[in-house]
């Protein structure tokens, strides 16, 4: 099984805080996500997960952008229409395990994965006070990682949504969400930072730091 380790800067973090682990495991998505924001976070919760997740998106994109060394332009254009396809398809979403934390945890438990060779975690995301560090993994799936990204982000949508469906209806917080997400990823609120993995450093080495973006 390989994780994405935190950065130094997030385990010495104070009041640090892990709402959200993505994991491939026996080719589906498991994921484990915490709903408890920190009292600053003011927004409506699908609101603030449209902002988290269209932190994946710019995430990802830099993250492919640096180990590929093409455009951002290119990439990011790639990777929303990939995204706009899967919203369009209206297909179901693709997922294996998923565990709903209901407290507040320095770092989210795994969401009983099954840890054998080919369990990988490729997102994990952790707040900080003043912060957001997301951490992605790419180069799996090059060159299709923007086609398989899109699905990704799909799925995580989905599964976010679905875990807030005890609010309101599913289907409406869906849409509501992917929304938001959508909106976010064409206008970014904040600079927001964090780091990337390739497959090579995801099996020891030191996660390459993105740049800061607006």
């Amino acid at each position: 099984m390989r994780i994405l380790e935190p950065p130094d800067e997030v385990k010495a973090a104070s009041r640090r805080q892990e709402v959200f682990r993505a994991w491939i495991d026996g080719g589906m998505l498991s994921v484990s996500v915490c709903h408890l924001f920190p009292e600053t976070y003011k927004e409506d919760p699908t609101e603030i997960w449209g902002m988290l997740i269209s932190d994946i998106f710019h995430h990802v994109v830099d993250a492919i952008v640096l180990e590929t060394a093409r455009e951002r332009d290119e990439v990011q254009s790639s990777l929303r229409h990939s995204f706009d396809e899967v919203v369009r398809s209206e297909r179901g979403t693709r997922h294996g395990t998923f565990k709903n934390i209901l407290k507040r945890l320095p770092e989210l438990p795994d969401p009983d994965v099954t840890g054998d060779d080919k369990c990988v975690e490729i997102v994990r995301i952790a707040l900080i006070p003043d912060s957001i560090r997301v951490m992605v993994l790419v180069g799996m799936w090059l060159p299709e990682e923007e086609a398989v990204w899109g699905n990704l982000l799909y799925d995580i949508s989905a599964m976010v949504a679905e875990s807030l469906g005890s609010q309101r209806d599913v289907a409406i917080t869906k849409a509501d969400l992917i929304a938001d997400v959508l909106h976010y990823i064409d206008n970014p609120t904040t600079e927001y930072s964090g780091e990337y993995y390739n497959t090579e450093q995801n099996g020891g080495g030191q996660p390459a730091t993105r740049p800061e973006s607006t």
